[in-house]
């Protein structure tokens, strides 16, 4: 499963935490400064989240991410 939020002025994405198996995320271009709840998708294998407000990038260990940008 894939979800492609550019651009769309998001603050919170804690609502990501129910699709476990999200396997693509592409956050960019937000206002997102918690990437935390990516965390919990444990078959993540593609984060991108640049351009943001991040105050920090502490997540879970995520096993297959492959691409972080």
């Amino acid at each position: 499963m894939k979800v492609f939020l550019l651009c769309r002025e998001l603050t919170e994405i804690s609502v990501l935490k129910k699709f476990i198996h999200l396997r693509y995320v592409t956050l960019a271009d937000n206002l997102i400064k918690d990437i935390s709840p990516i965390g919990s998708l444990s078959n993540l294998l593609t984060l991108r989240a640049e351009q943001n407000q991040l105050n920090s990038a502490q997540m879970d260990e995520l096993p297959y991410l492959q691409v972080l940008v």
